[in-house]
């Protein structure tokens, strides 16, 4: 769980180091320890990257498309940014879970993602405010699962 005290505002993390063997990626991210339990930081725990086919997907997506733009609706803790980042020209990546923002932001600035623009927000077809459940009915944070 977060913790505020005064004018800190603390996230418990974890760092870890993630492989991703065909594409010959490694990098150092902090991912949340409240969600430990979502399949994206299992597998981050593990040294893997999670769901290592859209990475190659997506990268070949963007290859083909060179100097593009690129959007990312729910980056969570940014752990697909690098990928998604070292082949579109701009990345918009959005994320409304507030803590969830600050570690995406946390782990592309330590990368020097310099091309990636991180938006606290959702994307929607309309304009205007929503909740969104961050926590599941047995008081489990949702991470990558969150909805509105």
């Amino acid at each position: 769980m977060s913790v505020v005290t005064r004018d800190v505002y603390k996230i418990p993390i974890v760092r870890v180091r993630v492989r991703h063997d065909q594409l010959g990626y490694e990098i150092e991210l902090d991912v949340p320890r409240r969600a430990t339990h979502r399949p994206a930081v299992r597998k981050s725990l593990a040294g893997r990257y999670y769901e290592p086919f859209s990475h190659l997907s997506f990268k070949k997506i963007l290859d083909y498309r060179k100097n593009g733009a690129a959007i990312h609706a729910g980056t969570f803790f940014g752990d697909m940014l690098h990928t998604y980042s070292r082949s579109a020209k701009t990345l918009y990546a959005f994320e409304p879970v507030l803590e969830n923002f600050f570690l995406a932001k946390k782990n592309a600035e330590r990368l020097g993602l310099s091309n990636v623009i991180l938006v606290n927000g959702a994307l929607s077809d309309r304009n205007g405010l929503t909740e969104i459940a961050t926590h599941d009915a047995d008081g489990k944070f949702l991470g990558g699962a969150s909805g509105f």
